[in-house]
């Protein structure tokens, strides 16, 4: 039996019409994780400001709460979520039955290319801004945001390897672990934002579109596994 053969009858990776619309519910999901992070995630009609998530990245570390250390929130909290995006949509690039040899390390399709390329630059636009490297002083406020940065493009840069038994748990990892750090960000941030302007700051339809998405990404990844159980009860 080949390894392609193996591969096919995999369930969770099912060729049949099954296994293709939960892909395509996967990466359905993903895209609009990815849409919310670059919505609103607040808005304050009275200042004209639309804060989507990687604009909180830079913005938060303005607040005094965060500068005298008694918000304890930093900027790589809001950067998070776009690299468990990052690797997500790697992963999501080479969902689908393999090419064997080198060739299974690529993506298989125009879509995965696409998807791959989409990871890529959102890898990319976690790592820190040009200063952070021509200006000695600003490095150690970067540091750990530029091997966050290195983590998810290689995270991308690899996601052909992953083997099929451990993409569903890695995928339910990053969407818990990118939904949590957008959970308790958004929630910890916008009674300090309140304050600031002492006006209430509505959330942005972006905030919890990503919160949906994430979510079904966990439910797209973890049905195969239930599914699996299901069979063997």
């Amino acid at each position: 039996m080949t390894s392609s053969r193996i591969l096919n009858q995999d369930p969770s990776i099912a060729a049949g019409p099954g296994g293709r619309w939960l892909r395509a519910a996967s990466v359905a999901a993903l895209l609009v994780a990815l849409a919310g992070y670059w919505s609103p995630w607040l808005t304050q009609p009275a200042a004209a400001l639309r804060l989507n998530g990687h604009d909180l990245a830079e913005w938060v570390t303005f607040l005094p709460g965060v500068r005298d250390g008694s918000l304890p929130l930093t900027r790589l909290v809001f950067l998070v979520p776009l690299a468990c995006l990052a690797v997500l949509l790697g992963l999501a690039a080479h969902g689908g039955p393999r090419r064997q040899g080198w060739r299974g390390w690529l993506p298989a399709t125009a879509g995965g290319w696409g998807l791959w390329a989409l990871a890529g630059v959102c890898s990319l636009l976690v790592f820190p801004p040009y200063e952070a490297f021509r200006i000695r002083e600003y490095w150690p406020e970067y540091q750990i945001q530029f091997w966050v940065a290195c983590a998810a493009l290689a995270g991308v840069a690899a996601s052909g390897l992953a083997p099929r038994r451990v993409i569903e748990g890695l995928q339910i990892a990053l969407a818990a672990a990118g939904g949590g750090y957008a959970a308790w960000a958004l929630l910890t941030l916008r009674p300090a934002a309140n304050e600031l302007l002492n006006a209430t700051w509505p959330v942005g339809l972006g905030w919890p579109a990503m919160l949906a998405g994430f979510l079904g990404v966990m439910v797209t990844a973890a049905w195969p596994w239930v599914a699996r159980r299901r069979r063997q009860v």
